[in-house]
């Protein structure tokens, strides 16, 4: 009698484990879903506090992993065409403002840029990484000023669409070759 108890006891916890794992598995993506999509309304109030356009961009994580079959940079490129030459979205949870207008982008980094004292500081010790333009430091950006400043002037960025994606590297390679 004893030993029956004990097997329907531990059945008993067996079921609830059970249980308490199927009830996971439906709260946890659902709460997941529900903080998603807080994040991007509070960005998208933001962007309308700032009038602002506001664009929702999947990210590129969810891009990948949801295959919607498109590159991040064409979605942008689609929202340009369909909200003008500046826009803002959610990446990584917090506002971002893309800008096409190669001008605006000239105003901004060369007289705006060390006025933000929000931008996002980030180190990940990655050598590709670490020197995309708008991720440099104060120090780092005054040093590669010129080459941006020569870029600017001399090209106004027709050739190259994600100027926020070159490295230093590269804007010296492209402005050697004109």
């Amino acid at each position: 009698m004893i030993e029956k108890q004990k097997m329907s006891a531990i059945s008993l916890l067996v079921h609830y484990f059970y249980y308490l794992i199927g009830f996971s598995a439906i709260i946890i993506p659902l709460l997941i879903w529900i903080y998603i999509e807080y994040r991007e309304y509070q960005v998208k109030q933001q962007c309308k506090r700032q009038n602002l356009p506001y664009v929702r961009i999947p990210a590129w994580n969810f891009a990948v992993l949801f295959g919607y079959g498109r590159r991040f940079d064409l979605f942008t490129t689609k929202a340009f065409n369909e909200h003008g030459k500046i826009f803002g979205f959610n990446m990584w949870n917090r506002m971002t403002i893309s800008i096409a207008d190669p001008e605006l982008v000239q105003i901004v980094c060369n007289r705006e840029f060390t006025k933000f004292p929000n931008r996002r500081n980030m180190v990940t010790h990655d050598p590709i990484w670490d020197n995309f333009l708008f991720v440099l430091n104060d120090e780092d950006w005054k040093r590669l000023r010129w080459t941006k400043k020569i870029l600017c002037s001399k090209t106004k960025l027709d050739f190259y669409v994600n100027f926020d994606t070159l490295v230093p590297k590269d804007i010296i390679m492209k402005v050697e070759k004109r």
